[in-house]
């Protein structure tokens, strides 16, 4: 079997990224159109769009659906480190004693 990996020259391309730290309203804002139990992908998509500049320019979330995988993931694992994943945890974890 042989593999060609072909470079998208139609993904979204950018240089420099900043990420400021996420607001509680961020998740907020973003879960009154999302939720991250349903979809992660969508979520960090949304989440990306509010909190990160892409070369000093804000991106709108289908604008960050054309960035390649490896940058998108890498974007979200940046984001998890904010603490995103033990509030998940956490709340899941709260959501189950509820039941």
């Amino acid at each position: 079997m042989k593999i060609t990996r072909i470079k998208d020259d139609n993904s979204f391309q950018f240089e420099n990224v900043e990420i400021r730290t996420p607001l509680l309203k961020d998740l907020q804002e973003v879960g009154k159109v999302v939720s991250v139990e349903t979809n992660q992908i969508e979520f960090y998509a949304r989440l990306i769009s509010r909190v990160c500049t892409f070369d000093g320019q804000k991106q709108p979330p289908e604008e960050i659906a054309e960035m390649n995988l490896a940058d998108f993931f890498e974007l979200a694992q940046e984001l998890g480190e904010c603490g995103l994943q033990t509030l998940g945890n956490e709340l899941s974890t709260s959501q189950n004693m509820e039941t």
